[in-house]
């Protein structure tokens, strides 16, 4: 025969392991406690907003970065100091604040979910940023500067509004990219093509720095502004499969800063 105690016992083992399992689904955010504080310590986050309070207390640390449903956002700008992973499964990073830059300073950089909004920039620096980073979410009006100088970096696939390329390493497409604002390539850098991948630019491009063309890639041009900018290309890379100037409006002038030869394949070549 079961006592009154070992009946207690046993309720409050029941209620222990449901809180372990409830706790780990609550949804937290994250804040960091000063600006310029290293992101990597648990410590310098604090929870600012959660789901269920009881559960999770309002400035209370992150336990660590592993478990499910947190978010980190940043409300002021911020550079990595130290490697930085954040795996667990609904968990994702955000940057929220209007003016606020995420750099990532070279240092590995991890997470399944990375937010990037409006009128907040992007700086991956980090050759390997594009297998790190499992899905990158941009919202209309962001930047995202690609600022590697060593190695190969891989642009990722997607829709930008801005696009920077600032670093000296071979920085190239790796799928289909869109440029909706403006293409910006800085003097001594280049935006390469990995294959026969489709670079769409619907703004501007600025910038003395060159595209680095092959005889599989494509350039869209689909631009409604008035002067869409002058398009250079490397030397010895000065030809493509397609470049198609669709004019979004009759005033448009795209502007040729070098030679350019078409490589009809007999499939889908251009002009």
């Amino acid at each position: 025969m079961k006592t009154k105690l070992q009946s207690i016992k046993k309720g409050l083992f029941v209620i222990l392991i449901g809180f372990t399992t409830y706790a780990n689904a609550v949804n937290c955010t994250y804040t960091l406690t000063s600006a310029g504080a290293d992101v990597s310590q648990t410590s310098n986050w604090v929870c600012s907003a959660s789901d269920d309070t009881t559960m999770v207390t309002i400035g209370s640390h992150p336990a660590n970065f592993t478990n499910n449903n947190q978010t980190f956002q940043f409300t002021s700008s911020c550079n990595l100091q130290n490697n930085w992973t954040v795996s667990g499964a609904g968990s994702s990073i955000q940057l929220i604040t209007s003016g606020v830059t995420f750099s990532d300073g070279g240092f590995v950089f991890i997470t399944d979910s990375l937010v990037v909004s409006d009128s907040t920039t992007l700086v991956l620096s980090n050759s390997n940023a594009a297998a790190n980073i499992a899905s990158l979410n941009l919202s209309p009006g962001c930047t995202v500067n690609y600022a590697a100088t060593s190695g190969v970096q891989a642009v990722i696939p997607g829709v930008y509004s801005n696009l920077i390329i600032s670093g000296t390493a071979t920085i190239q497409l790796i799928g289909y990219t869109e440029v909706d604002t403006t293409l910006t390539i800085n003097a001594g850098c280049a935006l390469a093509f990995s294959g026969n991948q489709e670079l769409f630019l619907g703004g501007t491009i600025a910038g003395e720095g060159t595209i680095t063309g092959n005889n599989s890639a494509q350039i869209i041009i689909d631009s409604y502004a008035a002067n869409f900018g002058i398009i250079s290309f490397t030397n010895g890379h000065q030809f493509l499969n397609t470049f198609d100037i669709s004019f979004g409006s009759l005033t448009t002038n795209v502007t040729l800063g070098s030679n350019l030869t078409i490589i009809d394949d007999g499939n889908h070549g251009s002009y």
